[in-house]
């Protein structure tokens, strides 16, 4: 296509197309040595990431109604589209996961044995939640069709070179200003909301000479988890 119709940096999703991202997150680590032989430690770590999206989708199907009559004509010798039907995706998603350990230590000598044991608990939780819906299509797919009369579906992309209805060459496209309208993402897409909650028990030994020549590690874990998904096209809050 000849850039006089298609520039070569054309891109009709438009300015609008939006996507925030926040993540906080937050740790702590804290160690208390009652004595020489037994200390404490604890430690927790936080984590949570919202992200937004509002775009056109790039499954829009491009309409090329000359083609159903050619006599319309075409475009510097070739055959250029019309316009382009198309929905929004409004794309919500929250997720946090936060961890929590603690371990007691002990440290003995014996027969020129070093000896450390480790008695450690943990706790992990992640909480996912997303919630995505679309505007209506803006007509149906079949080739020519007229565009749809539900009052939250977005304008037609209209080309330049539309045989009908055409918007001049540098027009601001309805749909631009359209897709910031909340209000028209009626058809719900999808929803999930997972909660996932794993805890470990471990007690660990570590035996050593004096002088370090040798270590002996031996030790017992235990790990156990639930995931719990709630997945479908309800809209619904966190």
């Amino acid at each position: 296509m000849p850039e006089s119709i298609v520039p070569w940096d054309f891109n009709p999703f438009g300015p609008t197309n939006l996507r925030t991202q926040e993540t906080i997150r937050v740790s702590a680590d804290i160690q208390h040595r009652f004595n020489e032989m037994f200390s404490l430690r604890g430690a927790t770590a936080w984590s949570k990431s919202d992200r937004r999206d509002l775009r056109l989708s790039g499954s829009a199907a491009t309409i090329i109604a000359r083609l159903l009559n050619p006599a319309l004509g075409n475009a510097a010798g070739n055959v250029a589209a019309d316009e382009i039907r198309w929905s929004a995706t409004k794309d919500d998603e929250t997720w946090d996961i936060g961890s929590y350990a603690t371990d007691l230590r002990g440290k003995f000598d014996y027969f020129g044995l070093k000896h450390e044991a480790v008695l450690g608990l943990e706790r992990i939780e992640s909480r996912a939640w997303r919630d995505r819906a679309d505007t209506p299509n803006s007509t149906s797919t079949a080739l020519g069709a007229a565009p749809s009369t539900n009052p939250n579906a977005l304008t037609r992309y209209k080309f330049p070179t539309s045989q009908s209805g055409a918007l001049a060459s540098n027009a601001f496209q309805p749909a631009w200003a359209e897709m910031t309208d909340l209000a028209r993402y009626s058809s719900p897409n999808s929803y999930v909301a997972q909660d996932v909650v794993r805890r470990v028990v471990s007690f660990t030994h570590v035996v050593s000479t004096n002088n370090d020549r040798w270590h002996l590690l031996a030790g017992v874990r235990r790990d156990h988890g639930a995931n719990a998904a709630t997945t479908g096209t309800t809209v619904q809050s966190p």
